[in-house]
């Protein structure tokens, strides 16, 4: 989506969880894109399952002060199952700064 980024601001958090049971090696990943760039590569893969939520913050300070386009996108193939799931996105003015909650999977 398109997102206003505050002039003060330094950093993008969220939370991720990865469930796969891909080998590993090109076959599902997932980024993160602000601005049409690449931030944030993740191989979805069983060596890099993370068994919970896993906190990730990335300097977006050059983007401070423009509406950019913030997208996190996922390819997989059709011969196993991999997962990607992001909660709790904040954009802040703190470098590093960390959400007051770990996320919790409902279902």
């Amino acid at each position: 989506q398109f997102v206003a980024i505050p002039a003060s601001a330094r950093t993008l958090s969220f939370w991720y969880w990865i469930d796969s049971v891909e080998f590993c090696g090109n076959y599902d990943n997932a980024w993160l894109y602000v601005g049409g760039v690449m931030l944030v590569e993740f191989d979805l893969c069983r060596n890099n399952n993370t068994g919970g939520w896993v906190r990730r913050a990335v300097d977006i300070s050059v983007h401070a002060g423009y509406t950019r386009w913030v997208q996190f996108v996922a390819r997989l193939d059709q011969d196993t199952n991999s997962n990607f799931l992001v909660d709790d996105v904040i954009i802040s003015s703190t470098v590093g700064a960390s959400s007051a909650r770990t996320p919790t999977l409902s279902r």
